[in-house]
C-alpha cells in the first residue's frame, strides 16, 4: 500500500512538472501494484496523462477520447475507497494542468 501511495505522490509531481510521459509510466507500474477498487481510477488517470502529453505535444487526434475515459473513470471514485483523497486532490490537479495547457494552446 505505501509503494502505491508514494506513486500517486509522484504522479502529482510530475504532473506539476508537466513531465507527461513519466506520468504515464507512473500510472502504468501503479496499475501493476493496485487493488480492484483502485484500478478504473488509475487507468483513468493513465488515460489523462496521455491526453496531457498529447496535447502538449500537438497530437490532437485523442486528447478528447482519452481525456472522456478519463472523466468516466472518475466515476468510479467514492469516499470509501482507500486513497480517495489522494485520488481527489489528483483529479483537481490533473483538471487545472488541463485548463493551464488549454489557455497556452
Amino acid at each position: 500500500m505505501a509503494q502505491l501511495e508514494r506513486f500517486m505522490f509522484y504522479y502529482i509531481d510530475t504532473i506539476n512538472e508537466k513531465n507527461f510521459k513519466e506520468a504515464i509510466d507512473l500510472a502504468k507500474q501503479m496499475l501493476e501494484i493496485c487493488e480492484d477498487e483502485s484500478a478504473p481510477v488509475i487507468e483513468g488517470l493513465l488515460s489523462a496523462a496521455m491526453s496531457l502529453e498529447n496535447m502538449k505535444i500537438g497530437e490532437f487526434d485523442e486528447v478528447e477520447e482519452l481525456w472522456n475515459s478519463y472523466e468516466e473513470a472518475k466515476k468510479f471514485l467514492m469516499p470509501q475507497n482507500r486513497h480517495y483523497a489522494i485520488l481527489l486532490e489528483t483529479t483537481l490537479i490533473l483538471e487545472n494542468t488541463k485548463e493551464e495547457i488549454e489557455r497556452i494552446i
